[in-house]
């Protein structure tokens, strides 16, 4: 603290504020402010301290890491990756205001200050941006009400991917693992992950107008994937749509004990590589829900599929399709939009887009702004949603590439499980 700017300000050596706007600091003063920061000259010829303003990284660091704002996008930064970016000003005696409209604390500050992560969520005290941002956006643009509707091609689409992993699968019988691990990794995770995103366009009735035609397409769809999640993964989706963040029911966000232990590199590369397990056990721990007659028959159904493959190939076909599912969902770069959906790198946004090759193949989910704005227009017409609309998300921040926000997750020391954003539930919802 005693080299941070408010204190050295109080000096008698500190020259006024033209200094701001001096790119070469003179050598006379002992303390000179600039717009790159703060500049300490000790008596000693050889020591130079400078404090350098939190922010004049930031905006570099991120866009380098593949993290933009396509409003104002700034130069590539040429310095490492490291500590990476900061949600809090460091020497800041307090938190900013828009930090304390988030609830945070001078205690939060100090951690963030000296880089360690946080030990509590960010809380919000608004509600979530996208339906105030949907009707707006309706109220302007009411033709974005015609992208509403089915996608006529999903089922085809689905067949066709399904039927590709299966057949993959009955050719593997006899492989080596040698080889069946790198065909699981570079070829048929990226099915199952697919199948996966099918699943949640499904969860939304995207494929049919009839929502039993849409979970009985996504049962067909869970069938490579070897696990039975579909019917379940419905009923928690659509609460995380519309109680986004709420606290004990959006169970999108990591639990207590998640956050507590997931604290260093280490740990985080650990909780990255079993992430699929953790995003599929804690809402059956944290809120569990009866099962009905469509669990029972997701259920029956898969566990058919299963036993007819190891019966008819072998273990090593049922292997390979679990592998395919276990891989897709961890250290891979298609799982990199469980972080980059809303885990917060930027404090004032918590729900981030991907605009990058990979939508391609999972049914254009990395337009999650536009996807939590309009939830019932299908993946392949999203893309339309921001080019009507181009005013409401060309400033929001984005991300280019799903590698880099794993990167980012893991080695970024301020950044973990406890970086989302929770508000408390309305009385009405409790």
């Amino acid at each position: 603290d005693m080299f941070s700017p408010k204190k050295n300000m109080r000096g008698p050596h500190v020259k006024k504020p033209h200094y701001f706007n001096s790119n070469t600091p003179s050598r006379s003063a002992p303390v000179q402010i600039s717009r790159s920061g703060a500049h300490i000259h000790l008596p000693c010829p050889h020591l130079h301290l400078s404090w350098t303003p939190w922010y004049s990284e930031r905006a570099d660091q991120l866009h380098s890491w593949g993290f933009s704002n396509q409003s104002s996008r700034p130069e590539r930064s040429s310095r490492p990756p490291f500590p990476g970016p900061r949600l809090f000003r460091k020497g800041a005696a307090a938190p900013l205001p828009w930090e304390e409209a988030m609830g945070a604390t001078r205690a939060d500050a100090d951690e963030k200050e000296e880089g360690v992560m946080a030990t509590d969520f960010f809380w919000s005290y608004t509600d979530e941006p996208h339906a105030s941002r949907r009707r707006e956006i309706l109220a302007k643009y009411p033709q974005i009400k015609e992208l509403f509707g089915s996608d006529p091609l999903a089922f085809i689409k689905i067949a066709a991917v399904v039927s590709l992993q299966l057949w993959t699968a009955t050719l593997l019988r006899d492989a080596g693992w040698s080889k069946i691990l790198p065909v699981a990794y570079f070829f048929g995770s990226f099915l199952n992950h697919n199948l996966f995103l099918a699943i949640h366009e499904l969860s939304h009735n995207l494929a049919f107008a009839t929502p039993s035609l849409n979970r009985w397409l996504g049962i067909f769809a869970n069938l490579p994937i070897g696990v039975p999640m579909s019917v379940t993964f419905q009923k928690y989706h659509l609460e995380h749509h519309r109680f986004q963040g709420v606290d004990g029911i959006d169970m999108d966000i990591p639990s207590q004990t998640e956050a507590h232990v997931v604290k260093n590199t280490v740990s985080k590369s650990i909780w990255v590589v079993l992430q699929l397990f953790f995003y599929a056990l804690r809402p059956l721990f944290l809120k569990p829900k009866p099962p009905g007659l469509w669990e029972f028959t997701n259920l029956t159904i898969q566990v058919a599929l299963d036993a007819a493959m190891v019966y008819l190939y072998g273990w090593k076909s049922l292997a390979y399709l679990i592998l395919s599912t276990f891989l897709g969902g961890g250290m891979h770069p298609m799982a990199g939009h469980f972080i980059s959906e809303h885990y917060v790198f930027s404090p004032e946004q918590e729900t981030y887009s991907y605009y990058g090759p990979l939508n391609l193949m999972t049914w254009h989910v990395g337009y999650h702004n536009e996807h939590h704005d309009f939830p019932r227009i299908p993946g392949a017409k999203l893309h339309k949603v921001k080019e009507i609309a181009p005013e409401y998300y060309d400033s929001l921040k984005s991300y280019r590439s799903w590698s880099q926000v794993i990167y980012m997750y893991v080695m970024d020391q301020t950044v973990g499980p406890f970086s989302r954003m929770k508000r408390k539930a309305p009385k009405k919802d409790l």
